[in-house]
């Protein structure tokens, strides 16, 4: 420490011997705030000294990050142990898109919008707990979405926001006019359909992209080939390749493609890719030799698919009839094989007659049941059915 400026030394000194607290702090010496705001801007700091002064950070940047401390400083304190600093950041107009995705935390969810609502008399008192790290992560996922709405935002700014873990973030910033031409472009074969629909209407949105997809949704079959029109239209191996080359949403296209070969499809499935998983899976043109594969993939919209083949075997089918997933439990009940919801384990039948998307004959059959828990359950079912 020896090697700090005299200011800096004398600053981390008097901190630590007054034990003022920040708001006497400032009060006080509010030349210190100055010094403090140029140290935390200075690269060579050494951040024991940082650490030292973190409790003051948040005065910092409440009176001094409109104009700039340093990005990288602010993207650390996102993740600063103490609430009221993150909070401060979390207010600041000049946080980083980075730091405040840290601050939302990962996931998507349309939970903050109401949840903020309901606890908005408690923004000002902003609680130390459980409670208020949620509060603040709602607070930083509104200031997101409201940076990706702001046509006024920096087109930097715009693409990272473009590429946000929330995809209601990255709709806002796909409908957003001064997203780059390019970045709306991805955003056409964003997984999400709310982004797609979105990036759809951009200004440069690029209509040959939009036509190829539409192509591609047309020669998606969604009946077994022997039922398809011997005229239905097949992509070119040029625009097969451009789709691959191409987003989630245009490489899971690519990968339902009937001209492709069963070898084929399981090259492209072992290369791990989850959408090119999820579009093999919905292929009639699959080899069953991935049956089992599907059935124990981690993505839910490849089990799903996987339940509904009565190729696959009993005991996988008994096993993804207790699967969370409401897809993979509505697939694996529509199975005919399903009848062997004769499931040993009456919470598992139960779950099947409990099901909204169970059908009537399966219903019948479970109304039966010995266990008198399943068949209540089963006959509360066939009455709430329409005749």
């Amino acid at each position: 420490m020896s090697d700090l400026p005299p200011l800096a030394q004398d600053l981390l000194e008097r901190l630590q011997r007054d034990f003022l607290t920040p708001g006497e702090w400032l009060q006080e010496f509010p030349d210190d705030a100055a010094l403090l705001r140029d140290l935390a801007r200075d690269s060579s700091t050494f951040p024991e000294v940082l650490a030292a002064l973190a409790p003051y950070l948040a005065l910092v940047v409440e009176v001094f990050a409109p104009s700039g401390l340093d990005p990288v400083l602010l993207v650390g304190m996102a993740s600063h142990p103490d609430v009221k600093v993150r909070w401060k950041l979390a207010e600041c107009e000049a946080a980083p898109v980075e730091a405040l995705e840290i601050l939302a935390g990962p996931g998507t969810s349309r939970m903050w919008e109401w949840q903020l609502n309901l606890t908005k008399p408690r923004l000002e008192r902003r609680p130390d707990d459980e409670d208020g790290h949620a509060l603040l992560r709602c607070y930083a996922r509104e200031q997101l979405r409201k940076r990706a709405q702001n046509p006024q935002t920096a087109p930097a700014d715009l693409v990272q926001l473009a590429r946000s873990l929330d995809e209601y973030v990255r709709e806002d910033a796909a409908r957003n006019p001064g997203l780059p031409a390019e970045v709306a472009r991805e955003l056409l074969m964003d997984e999400s359909i709310l982004v797609r629909s979105a990036a759809a209407e951009h200004p440069q949105a690029d209509a040959d992209l939009i036509e190829l997809l539409s192509r591609a949704e047309e020669t998606t079959m969604a009946v077994p080939p022997e039922e398809a029109l011997p005229d239905d239209p097949a992509l070119s191996s040029e625009e097969l390749e451009s789709l691959f080359a191409g987003g989630p949403y245009a490489r899971m296209l690519a990968a339902q493609q009937l001209v492709l070969s069963p070898s084929e499809l399981e090259r492209l499935w072992a290369t791990g890719d989850r959408f090119l998983r999820e579009g093999i899976a919905k292929n009639w043109s699959r080899p069953d030799t991935l049956l089992e594969a599907m059935a124990r993939d981690v993505t839910p919209e490849v089990r799903a698919e996987a339940a509904r083949e009565e190729k696959l075997p009993v005991d996988l089918i008994v096993a993804l009839l207790s699967a969370p997933h409401p897809d993979v439990l509505s697939g694996a009940a529509r199975n005919p094989k399903a009848r062997a919801a004769a499931d040993p384990e009456r919470f598992v039948r139960h779950s099947v007659a409990g099901n909204p998307s169970t059908p009537r004959s399966l219903l019948e059959q479970l109304s039966n049941d010995p266990d008198a828990f399943v068949r209540e359950q089963a006959e509360k079912r066939l009455a709430e059915l329409p005749e």
